[in-house]
This record gives structure tokens, sequence and C-alpha cells, in this order.
């Protein structure tokens, strides 16, 4: 039997793609039931409001972003979000600490409650920094796009605080941008992709049946599409794996180098004290 995947190494491109799907596969069911039970207040709450305003959807305005609908929407899907990343980043970070074994619900919700709202804080911060960012110039939200992917599992992987963790993701980040916009993106995009793939028939039968009885569908289509909508969020999963693994990949290279470069020093030191002492002599 092949033994559970270590994830506090050093990792090529290749690698933490594929070591993302390895670890998935041997986390499964602990990992999609730690989710549902945890999140799981969310995807009712989330396929409720669907329900409830939907009849509006089709006339929403930009103005309508900032009504009482519009802003409990954008606040129910910021924590809904943070409910998923806190939960996956608490989950590797247990299973790190329990020598790469699964660790149960419990344990995870435990970490969840203590990280949820310190996560959540920094999550909006984030959000409009890079929004206004993108707004001012495109290139400094993609560039800030990869850095701040590092914050949030930094922070809980680490412990610490939205300032240190941004100093570290500076930090670790310098000299390996591309790498790590390379496989956040890949991510990204393949999760885009694997949604469409259950979104997309959905889609065609609500236009496709509106256009021929000129009369939108029935709630019952709608409580569909929610539920398909909600469960598809699971696979925002995958890229905080592959995240998880690119930050200890980033960390172990940046420490491995410090380490290298402090023997280098204390060789050297060591050889200069013995020319000493033999001129001495």
């Amino acid at each position: 039997m092949k033994e559970n995947i270590e994830i506090g190494q050093t990792r090529e491109f290749g690698d933490i793609i594929g070591d993302t799907f390895i670890f998935l596969r041997q986390n499964f069911l602990p990992l999609l039931n730690a989710y549902f039970v945890i999140c799981g207040a969310f995807l009712i709450v989330g396929i409720l409001a669907s329900l409830m305003f939907d009849s509006d959807q089709s006339q929403t305005t930009f103005a309508d972003l900032f009504s009482f609908n519009g802003i409990f929407g954008m606040l129910f899907s910021a924590a809904n979000y943070t409910s998923l990343v806190v939960t996956a980043f608490s989950y590797m970070s247990l299973y790190r600490e329990k020598g790469n074994q699964s660790p149960d619900v419990k344990e995870v919700w435990g970490y969840v409650k203590y990280f949820y709202f310190r996560v959540f804080g920094a999550q909006l911060v984030l959000v409009i920094v890079i929004a206004i960012a993108t707004m001012l110039c495109f290139f400094p939200g993609v560039y800030l796009f990869p850095i701040f992917s590092l914050i949030v599992p930094i922070m809980i992987m680490e412990n610490t605080n939205l300032e240190y963790a941004a100093k570290k993701a500076f930090k670790i980040i310098k000299e390996n941008w591309w790498f790590a916009f390379g496989t956040v993106l890949l991510m990204c995009i393949m999760v885009v992709m694997a949604i469409l793939v259950f979104m997309i028939p959905a889609l065609l039968i609500s236009s496709g049946g509106q256009w021929l009885t000129g009369k939108n569908l029935d709630r019952s289509y709608v409580l569909v599409q929610s539920i398909v909508s909600y469960l598809t969020e699971a696979l925002w999963l995958v890229p905080a794996i592959s995240v998880t693994l690119l930050y200890y990949t980033l960390i172990e290279a940046k420490d491995a180098t410090s380490l290298t470069n402090r023997i280098k020093k204390f060789g050297a030191s060591n050889t200069q004290s013995d020319d000493i002492i033999s001129d001495e002599y």
C-alpha cells in the first residue's frame, strides 16, 4: 500500500499538479466530509437565498449591487468562500501535524473556529486591495494575484496575522513569481473548466426553455441549478491543495538556501580561523 503523501517538501511545477490529485485521492472522503459538515450551513442558506431572490435576477443593475440584497449577497459570498479556504487549509495543516494522517471533522472544526474571523477580515482587505490595483492598472492586480494567494495559508500554517503573512508571502515568492503565478493560474483555470462542464447544460436548458416558451422556468429548475452551483464550489478545494503544496515548496526552498549559505559561511569562518592559527604558530 502506498504511503500517504508528504506535503512539506520541495516540488517542481509538474509535481505540485500531480501531487495535488494524489493528495485529493488519498483524502477524498475525509476532506469532503469535513467540507460539507463545516460549510453545509452556507450551502443551505445560499440555495434558499437563490430561491428567494430569483425573481429579481433578470433585472439586476449596477445600483442593485449596493441594495440590501446586493450587499448581503457579497458578504455572504465572502463568508462562504472563507469557510471553504479555512476548512481546506486547516485540514492540510492538521494533516501535516498528525504525521500525514487525515484529521477528523472535530479537529478541523477546532481550527476553523479559531481562524475563521481572522481570515474573513483578511480576505476583505485583500479583495479591496487587489480590486483597486486592478482598476487603477490591470498589471498590479495580476502581480498581486499569486502573492495574495499565499497569505491565508501562511496565516493558518504559521498561526500569524495578516501583516506578517503578507510580508512573508512577498519574501518567499521573490525570484519565484512566475512559478507561483503559473501554478495558481493553471489550477484555477482547471477548476473553472470543470465547473462549466456541470453548469453549461443547465444554462442551455434554461435559455432554451425560456426561448421556446417565452417564460421563465419554474422554481424547481432554479432549485436544481442552485444545488448544482453550490455543490461545484467544492471543486475550489483543489486549488487550495495546490497552494498549500506551493507554500511548502517555497518555504523549503528558501530555508534550504539559507541553511546552505550558513553552512558555507561557517566553513569559510573555520578556514579563516585555521589560517590565523597556522600563521601564529
